[in-house]
């Protein structure tokens, strides 16, 4: 029996640099005698009750089976989506697209296991549009029924879980002793995952009055994009990326040049002087893995048989 990795973040990495998260898609690939369709609607404080067992649709990735809901913001609103197995009989994952629902393209998010359980939450900060919110498996061979809520959060950067922030959102944030420690060195920093849509050029900005900042932005391989270090506290620090074809999602690390904590200001909002052509904003390197604690749904890997 062939047993097959699915690996995040490498698999996102791979639909990305595939051109696979562009927002305009021919429609998504299915498996079967019915038509991939949607499951409905879900409005934010609402609940649905599904089984992927009736599902029309299939990940074409993996031949996993899918069942997604629309719905609708008309303002920038931080949302968790929580997906629970039915007696725990099966390993959730959760994806987020942009407009419609893509198959392995306009993926805006995504999810495995969360807060330490199997099931799935993901954080999301998200700007005002149309978006689809699908239930996923691990293992091709294990599904059944299952709840999916989607509840306000708070949009904090808290206790080092995976969230998702979009451009154009700003938000207050705050580093603390509950955040990912680094592992080398003194401190914490937080973690956030940042999508950029198809050809968009992204810059990151963070102010704090409480500490000096220091960035560092990656891409889903965990290679460096872009860094920056401000020695002063109440400047601000920035880190940038060139827009590519097929859309992009970045990680970016927060911490303090001295350990010290506090509170900070983060802005995510369009690059224009970045030059969009698919290039870094600086030459790429390795990351520093060895030096941090990050969120496992930022490089867990998920396995189907």
């Amino acid at each position: 029996m062939l047993t097959r990795l699915r690996v995040l973040p490498s698999a996102a990495a791979l639909f990305f640099a595939a051109g696979c998260g562009q927002d305009n898609v021919s429609g998504p690939k299915h498996e079967g005698p019915a038509p991939c369709t949607s499951s409905g609607t879900l409005a934010i404080g609402g609940t649905a009750n599904g089984n992927l067992s009736n599902a029309t649709c299939w990940f074409s990735f993996d031949s996993t089976r899918i069942q997604h809901y629309s719905f609708t913001l008309t303002q920038t609103t931080p949302v968790a989506f929580t997906m629970t197995a039915a007696s725990g009989s099966f390993d959730p994952f959760l994806w987020l697209y942009r407009n419609t629902y893509g198959d392995t393209a306009g993926i805006v998010a995504f999810n495995d296991n969360a807060d330490g359980s199997s099931n799935s939450t993901l954080r999301a900060v998200l700007v005002p549009g149309t978006y689809v919110v699908a239930a996923n498996h691990i293992d091709p061979k294990v599904f059944g029924a299952y709840t999916l809520s989607a509840a306000a959060w708070n949009g904090k950067l808290e206790n080092c879980e995976e969230a998702f922030v979009m451009i154009g959102t700003t938000t207050e944030q705050a580093l603390s002793s509950t955040d990912c420690p680094r592992l080398t060195g003194s401190g914490f920093e937080d973690a956030v995952a940042v999508y950029a849509g198809p050809g968009q050029a992204v810059n990151v900005t963070v102010t704090s009055g409480a500490f000096p900042a220091q960035l560092e932005l990656d891409d889903l391989a965990f290679n460096i994009v872009d860094t920056d270090d401000n020695a002063t506290r109440g400047s601000t620090t920035h880190v940038s990326a060139g827009g590519v074809p097929g859309g992009a999602i970045y990680v970016l690390f927060v911490n303090s040049a001295d350990a010290t904590m506090g509170s900070y200001t983060l802005s995510v909002s369009p690059a224009s002087a970045v030059s969009a052509q698919g290039a870094p904003a600086r030459a790429t390197t390795t990351g520093r893995l060895g030096d941090r604690r990050i969120p496992k749904g930022f490089r867990r890997a998920k396995s189907g048989r």
